[in-house]
């Protein structure tokens, strides 16, 4: 997936939840029932952050936006919660 820095919260949690109805086909997709987590190679290490709340979301992009590389590498990985 890959977004502009510019992109609302809104836009991220939809392709976040379109990933997950595609990869997982849940009868019901809740963005609440993951836990959601990110990470940058080199400048945050695993396991990074939560990423639930649109603060967490602008923690990412302060942090991309203040890397040199043109286009970034963010990795995320989520767990179900029961």
């Amino acid at each position: 997936m890959q977004l502009s820095t510019d992109e609302p919260w809104d836009t991220m949690k939809a392709q976040i939840l379109a990933k997950i109805s595609t990869a997982l086909n849940p009868p019901l997709v809740d963005f609440d029932n993951y836990n959601i987590m990110f990470y940058i190679p080199h400048v945050l290490p695993k396991p990074g952050l939560t990423f639930t709340i649109e603060y967490d979301f602008t923690i990412m992009n302060g942090s991309v936006c203040n890397m040199k590389a043109q286009d970034p590498t963010i990795n995320s990985w989520l767990l179900r919660r029961s």
